[in-house]
């Protein structure tokens, strides 16, 4: 009886912890949270860029690239963070600037070339 008991105790403590250890793994796999940046590419005058290159840099390491539609706008959605955003396009060179995205806070910007 005593083993009986002892195996069992053993069977329930190793159920917790594998219980234990599944949550914990699913708690650091959880998605950041995201948010949006919406922007457009222009060039000097205001005016649109079609088709720029546009680069989200986090850590040194590009973690989304978007190209412009034809009036230059743009969008991605991003966990928060900060991150260095590039814009380039044949013609009107290229610019850098950081941007900080808060969690569930829609990001507007103008990236001129």
């Amino acid at each position: 009886m005593e083993i009986f008991v002892r195996l069992c105790l053993v069977r329930v403590s190793s159920l917790v912890l594998c219980l234990i250890a599944a949550t914990v793994a699913s708690a650091q796999n959880a998605s950041a949270p995201e948010s949006r940046i919406v922007g457009r590419a222009l060039d000097e005058t205001g005016s649109g860029v079609p088709y720029a290159v546009v680069e989200f840099v986090r850590d040194n390491t590009v973690v989304a690239t978007r190209q412009a539609d034809v009036t230059g706008a743009f969008s991605v959605i991003l966990p928060a963070g900060t991150y260095e955003v590039r814009a380039d396009a044949p013609g009107f060179g290229t610019t850098r600037r950081t941007l900080t995205l808060s969690a569930s806070t829609p990001l507007r910007t103008e990236l001129t070339l």
